[in-house]
């Protein structure tokens, strides 16, 4: 090595342990709080309540970039907390029936700027238990959570850039959610009506869930559901992921993937449909083999399924262009 490159070598590493040295000492200072490293003035926490006795029959939200939660609570007004600083702020439109709460961002040069803070920071919607109106969320750039919802008709949220999470909820009518760069977590709800979950770029989480139909889109991610039932049809599509699934019921059950392989333990279905483009498909029905027909073809791969009964009403269509097909049941 020459000594150019000893002198270089030497002086590179004495930048990274002096960087090194510097972080931990700002650190320190920060309590070892990394939100506490932020280099903009903390924003002020405010309050809103919404005027007693109001009949609410929809709240819309128009967020921006913070962080979302809406949640139930055994006040009987809708109580919100949320933060504003010199980037934004927030309005609240009363109609009388319709809440409309508005996040404000000013234009602003902010390259130098880094607020770690809010990474952490939520801006908390608490609902009343007994609200039966509809939710109708949107948000530019942020996490979104609904928790602890009950007897509400219509819930939609759509996030652009950030995760959804929706548990615990109870006695709703249909829940929309799509994300277009985020995950979507769905666990312990029931819905009178319909489940539809959408993420362009992201996975889907389903687990513990009830609804009339279900509808799930990744179109690019994948997709797991678990001990989850539909009273009529569920479709689960993959356009470049896997699909798992475990105790999922329908009376028609679509499994789709183009890039990916397909794995249902324990399924329930009165029809069953499995496509793949490219991936395998294993897939166990809680059933008896003699009560359906069953059609199956890999183009370039094994074939293992029984024989099944083909004068029988109900019927298992298993189709993959490359990949290996296994159809087992249990009783």
């Amino acid at each position: 090595m020459s000594k150019a490159a000893k002198t270089t070598l030497i002086v590179a590493t004495a930048l990274i342990v002096a960087g090194v040295m510097v972080s931990g000492l700002a650190l320190a200072v920060a309590g070892f709080d990394i939100r506490r490293l932020s280099n903009v003035e903390a924003p002020t926490e405010y309050s809103y309540t919404s005027k007693a006795g109001s009949n609410y029959q929809t709240i819309i939200v128009q967020g921006r970039s913070e962080n979302y939660r809406i949640a139930g609570h055994a006040g009987n007004n809708i109580e919100i907390t949320y933060y504003e600083d010199s980037q934004t702020s927030f309005t609240f439109e009363d109609s009388g029936n319709t809440l409309v709460i508005i996040e404000h961002a000013k234009p602003g040069f902010m390259i130098f700027n880094f607020d770690i803070g809010s990474l952490y920071r939520e801006i908390v919607i608490s609902v009343p238990a007994g609200f039966k109106g509809s939710i109708d969320f949107s948000c530019n750039s942020g996490n979104v959570a609904l928790q602890g919802l009950k007897d509400c008709p219509e819930l939609k949220v759509d996030a652009s850039s950030g995760n959804v999470s929706v548990r615990d909820l109870s006695g709703c009518g249909e829940l929309e959610v799509r994300a277009n760069s985020g995950n979507i977590v769905c666990s312990d709800v029931s819905l009178a009506k319909g489940l539809s979950l959408t993420a362009t770029s992201g996975n889907i989480s389903c687990t513990r869930v009830q609804a009339q139909g279900i509808a799930m889109l990744a179109r690019s991610g994948n997709i797991n559901c678990d001990d989850t039932s539909a009273k009529e049809n569920a479709s689960l599509e993959a356009t470049s992921g896997y699909l798992r699934s475990s105790n999922l019921q329908a009376q028609t059950l679509s499994l789709k993937t183009a890039s990916g392989n397909i794995r249902g333990q324990g399924l329930s279905a009165e029809n069953l449909n499995c496509q793949a483009a490219s991936g395998n498909i294993d897939v166990s029905l809680r059933a008896a083999q003699d009560s359906y027909w069953i059609s199956a073809s890999s183009r370039s791969g094994n074939v293992r399924v029984p024989l099944g009964n083909p004068q029988a009403a109900r019927g298992i269509e298993l189709r993959t262009g490359s990949g290996n097909i296994t159809l087992s049941f249990t009783n």
